[in-house]
């Protein structure tokens, strides 16, 4: 998430928020407990405490702050019955897939409900359709965090989503891309071969599609080189 907000033309003000998410006083990470330990420790990895233009709010409520300041808060959760219309500037996004696996499905609409927050989904269901590992099950697969903010930097810049969702690099990525359907007019990413797979990236791909007239004039010119050669 940090690499694509940071080469993103319109990047958002990231902060990381949660109870612990500070080392305090002398205490070391073995000293840390529960998810606050394993956050840190993963986030180490990374070598997140270079990262340059991130805030840090060690708070068992880190959106408040930013609500009694009086600006807008939208916690972005698959069971909301709302529709992210729009990526609105001085609005505050949570993102709350860190929590949504599958022995925690719903913890992130159950905890903004539990705060009065509104919430709202992305309108992935417009341009593609999430499909079970199991066929004829609703799909269990949650979006990724990484696909989450790809899409609303996106949004930012093209100003529409199905721009947004089907130039997101993480919807034609594993693990997520073998569980992607897309829907028209973005049903080229479909794979052939495979059905209701996506086409698999390779040195053709191109995540934008070729203008109508441009396809014959692609296919002349490589038929051209390959006489030549």
């Amino acid at each position: 998430c940090y690499a694509s907000n940071r080469r993103a033309a319109r990047g958002f003000q990231i902060v990381m928020g949660g109870e612990g998410i500070r080392l305090r006083g002398n205490r070391t990470l073995d000293q840390e407990q529960g998810a606050a330990r394993c956050l840190l420790r993963e986030l180490g990895k990374q070598g997140w405490e270079k990262w340059s233009g991130l805030r840090v709010v060690d708070l068992a409520v880190p959106w408040q702050p930013v609500l009694e300041g009086g600006r807008k808060v939208v916690y972005l959760t698959a069971e909301s019955g709302n529709e992210l219309a729009a990526v609105e500037d001085g609005c505050v996004y949570i993102v709350g897939g860190l929590v949504d696996h599958k022995n925690k499905k719903g913890a992130s609409f159950q905890r903004a409900s539990s705060f009065g927050l509104p919430t709202a989904r992305l309108p992935i269901d417009q341009v593609a359709e999430l499909r079970s590992r199991q066929a004829g099950q609703r799909c269990e697969y949650d979006v990724s965090t990484l696909a989450v903010v790809q899409i609303l930097l996106l949004f930012r810049q093209h100003g529409n989503w199905g721009d947004a969702i089907s130039r997101c690099p993480a919807m034609h990525c594993a693990p997520l891309r073998k569980y992607v359907h897309w829907r028209e007019p973005y049903d080229h990413f479909n794979d052939p071969d495979k059905q209701g797979c996506a086409s698999r990236p390779g040195k053709d791909f191109n995540i934008v599609p070729t203008a109508p007239g441009r396809q014959e004039f692609a296919e002349s010119s490589r038929r051209l080189q390959n006489n030549q050669e």
